[in-house]
């Protein structure tokens, strides 16, 4: 007879089941978690056989948790949930929802007992959480999992920068051309922190946001990553002015998809149509490094949304969930 146990796991496991699994993205990468979070743990789920003789490794599960010990999700993250083993989703579908049930059900009771409930947000093809709905489903006593629906933009099939453009939204195409037109501008593949935040002040400025410490501080680790390790930095400068920057995009890669972290316009060359010649690079860079992907991470308020869209982007479904006992 066989049992689902949760266990407390060091980075070295969780990066074997983050090479094994479909769900993983650089947000779920040890590495990256490590690098970002205030502190994080990682959860394996294990089907145990035979007195514990043998073990099958199903899931694993990464929570982070901020100063004060609450679990949170880091800013500028996305897809921190669980991601199941290639072995685990070869399980016939007669099975399947016992299996995910049984798993599930062994970590909300972990979470609850030990830090009184959870925040994740799961990949892009976990679409399955009804177990989560079913939590407490007949007991009114006790706190529900709040399950939200989220939506990002993704390209696929980035190989072909012409079928890209004929995808586009007819006033981007028109933005892009005019500005190819200009002589004075040039790409650069490097960009300051001071340099990056300045920009991205001027960006939630127009929306009236203030930038937290906490915001300031993940960007920062998020830039230091990209520069050690996996992800670009695209900036557009005059060639007249070495110390201007007017665009900047910062992109986070692993496994043949392109992460759209933040990309942010000088007010003074939004309306000329910088921002989509400058989305449309980071776009084709994607390309020309080999992935196949490009995730806008995030499509879920009217104006932004739209503008991600207008790219030719597909709409795709991911979950947040919370819980509290």
């Amino acid at each position: 007879m066989s049992e689902i146990k949760i266990f407390e796991s060091d980075s070295l496991e969780a990066e074997t089941v983050w090479n094994n699994s479909p769900h993983s993205t650089i947000f779920t990468n040890p590495k990256f978690l490590k690098k970002i979070a205030k502190n994080v743990r990682w959860y394996i789920a294990k089907k145990i056989s035979g007195n514990d003789d043998y073990s099958e490794l199903l899931c694993a599960w990464p929570l982070c948790f901020d100063n004060h010990g609450k679990s949170y999700l880091p800013p500028f993250c996305y897809y921190i949930g669980p991601i199941w083993s290639y072995t685990s989703l070869s399980t016939p579908i007669h099975r399947k929802l016992s299996l995910e049930t049984s798993v599930y059900e062994s970590y909300i009771e972990k979470f609850e007992n030990d830090f009184k409930g959870f925040v994740s947000s799961f990949p892009i093809g976990i679409h399955d959480v009804r177990i989560f709905d079913w939590w407490n489903y007949h007991n009114k006593d006790k706190n529900r999992v709040i399950i939200q629906p989220k939506y990002t933009a993704i390209i696929e099939n980035l190989e072909n920068e012409n079928l890209l453009k004929e995808n586009y939204r007819k006033v981007r195409r028109y933005e892009i051309r005019q500005i190819e037109k200009l002589d004075n501008l040039f790409i650069d593949n490097q960009a300051s922190f001071n340099e990056i935040l300045s920009l991205y002040r001027q960006t939630l400025g127009r929306q009236e946001l203030e930038v937290s410490k906490d915001y300031l501080d993940t960007l920062e680790k998020i830039i230091d990553f990209i520069n050690e390790s996996d992800g670009e930095i695209l900036a557009i400068r005059d060639k007249q002015k070495a110390k201007s920057i007017f665009f900047v995009s910062l992109v986070l890669r692993s496994k043949k998809i392109s992460n759209l972290i933040l990309n942010a316009t000088d007010k003074n060359y939004r309306s000329i149509g910088l921002p989509a010649y400058g989305i449309h690079n980071t776009i084709k860079k994607a390309a020309e490094l080999g992935d196949e992907i490009f995730d806008f991470n995030g499509a879920n308020s009217p104006r932004r949304g739209d503008d991600k869209h207008s790219y030719g982007a597909l709409v795709k479904l991911y979950f947040e969930l919370s819980h509290k006992t």
